[in-house]
């Protein structure tokens, strides 16, 4: 499926570049778009709640991922928290 905001050709371009790509390359830019993707969550966490400890933001962050009942769960397995 096309990005709707990636002209056809451009879209072309990037699939002939990705799938010339070792399949070891393409997990190495897998790994680093989810790195950077939860970067970014961490700042707009950070920027919504200046308050928060790195704790909470992480807590807030396997929230947005995995759902409250996962983020409660980890959360009970934390001794800093308990």
């Amino acid at each position: 499926m096309r990005p709707l905001d990636t002209h056809p050709d451009a879209y072309e371009v990037q699939l002939r570049v990705f799938r010339s790509m070792s399949p070891e390359r393409r997990g190495e830019i897998i790994a680093e778009m989810s790195d950077l993707t939860r970067a970014l969550c961490r700042t707009g966490i950070r920027r919504r709640h200046p308050e928060y400890s790195d704790a909470d933001v992480a807590q807030e962050l396997l929230r947005l991922l995995y759902g409250e009942a996962i983020a409660r769960a980890v959360a009970s397995m934390s001794p800093s928290r308990a």
